[in-house]
């Protein structure tokens, strides 16, 4: 982590571009950038969003571990803006969370970056690009929290880690938890008794968004018994709305 152990008189030594973008006294059109990118333009991604964390999308299975994980990046900055004053391993682990929410940015940036590419023509390819945007504003402002932190190299480096691991804990351990308990919901649904079936329907009701519906309905095209098939039939519609045969001819089409 250089940029993060560089002393404020060694930044200096960097091209004027990025001296600039690191600078400790940042500019009226930095500040601006930084507010755009790291606040509001990723809650107008989630607001807008149809192909993403949205039903359906590239990652929505991983709803909830991108959802905190966004949520958890624009907290982590918004705490650095208004109490900038902050220094010690509060702000070193603080500005760990902003590199991890960088981390998680640039990622995702990089795997919408050929959809983004696609649709530049329209407002969504556009939208596309802006986890790249947040990930350098999202940097640069974890960067500035290390240093403002004034500890020992060692003991910055451990600050920031620890905001890494607090950043990826409280953003990836709920959607775990959440995959284990719709994955049991979905054993219930598939090998359990007809209470363990109606328990299992209202659990998978809440936890939707990260539970594979799919697997009913090949469940329910190898299923022999007509009393099981029917069970299964009328879970999937209970869940989804939809009839589990038309789902069995769209996944085949």
């Amino acid at each position: 982590m250089p940029m993060i152990d560089t002393a404020k008189h060694e930044s200096e030594e960097l091209p004027g571009f990025l001296r600039d973008q690191f600078d400790d006294e940042p500019t009226r059109q930095r500040v601006a950038f930084d507010w755009v990118f790291a606040v509001t333009l990723p809650v107008v991604c989630l607001i807008f969003d149809p192909i993403v964390f949205s039903d359906g999308g590239v990652f929505s299975s991983l709803r909830v571990f991108g959802y905190l994980a966004i949520g958890f990046g624009m907290l982590s900055f918004v705490v650095w803006r208004l109490w900038s004053n902050l220094s010690r391993w509060p702000a070193g682990i603080l500005g760990g969370c902003m590199i991890g929410g960088f981390v998680f940015s640039l990622g995702l940036g990089v795997l919408l970056f050929p959809l983004s590419v696609a649709g530049i023509m329209m407002l969504i390819g556009v939208l596309g690009l802006t986890p790249l945007f947040t990930s350098f504003s999202l940097l640069r402002n974890g960067v500035l929290a290390a240093r403002a932190a004034k500890l020992s190299r060692s003991c910055t480096r451990l600050s920031v880690c620890l905001g890494i691991a607090l950043f990826f804990i409280a953003s990836a351990g709920p959607q775990w938890g959440a995959n284990r308990v719709a994955a049991n919901a979905m054993r219930r649904i598939l090998n359990g008794s007809d209470a363990d079936r109606s328990d299992a329907i209202a659990t998978l009701k809440l936890l939707r968004p990260v539970a594979n519906l799919d697997t009913i309905v090949f469940a329910w095209e190898k299923e022999l018994d007509d009393v099981r098939k029917s069970a299964l039939a009328s879970a999937y519609e209970e869940l989804t709305g939809t009839s589990v045969d038309d789902r069995l001819t769209r996944l085949r089409d």
